[in-house]
C-alpha cells in the first residue's frame, strides 16, 4: 500500500521550496527597483535592511528545514 502521508509531506516540501524561491525573487525585484524621491530612497534603505537582517535569515532557516526533510 502507498504511504500517502509521505506523499503529502513531499508535496508540502515542494510547495515550501517554491514559496521560498518566490520570496527571494520578490526581495530581489524590490531591491533592484528605481526610486524617484528621497522618501522612496529612505523606504528602500529600510526595506533592504529589514530583508537583510530578518527576512534572509528566516528564508535561510526555511531552506535548511527543507534540506533536512526526509522527503529529499
Amino acid at each position: 500500500m502507498l504511504n500517502l502521508s509521505f506523499l503529502l509531506t513531499a508535496i508540502d516540501v515542494e510547495h515550501g521550496a517554491c514559496r521560498i524561491c518566490e520570496e527571494f525573487e520578490a526581495i530581489a525585484e524590490r531591491a533592484l527597483g528605481a526610486v524617484a524621491t528621497t522618501e522612496e530612497l529612505m523606504e528602500m534603505i529600510d526595506y533592504i535592511e529589514e530583508a537583510r537582517t530578518k527576512k534572509m535569515l528566516e528564508l535561510n532557516q526555511r531552506v535548511l528545514v527543507i534540506q533536512l526533510s526526509p522527503c529529499l
